[in-house]
């Protein structure tokens, strides 16, 4: 995460949060928790993370950690070079603290 160096913080952006399958269920919870956390401790009202529409497991991961899909998507082109293929579709999902 990235802090603004001076103003309020109504929400701050959880992003490129990933963990390799072999640490999935412990360690993804404790580093979510530790992100909502120090948000918490530095006054945000809420959190913000983009998941991959089709990405059911990542949404029930956050879901169960409180985090709600607010309704908002995008469809964000993929990097040429990077990525093959067409637009990627991304769900917002929010949570308050």
């Amino acid at each position: 995460m990235q802090w603004p160096t001076d103003g309020p913080l109504d929400a701050v952006e959880l992003a490129g949060f990933a963990v390799n399958p072999q640490f999935q269920g412990g360690a993804g919870r404790a580093l979510a928790e530790a992100c909502a956390t120090e948000a918490r401790s530095r006054g945000a009202a809420a959190m913000v993370l983009w998941v991959l529409e089709h990405n059911a497991g990542a949404r029930a991961f956050y879901e169960r950690l409180g985090w709600r899909f607010d309704g908002t998507l995008v469809d964000e082109p993929r990097v040429p070079g990077v990525h093959a293929g067409t637009a990627v579709r991304k769900a917002r999902y929010q949570l308050a603290l």
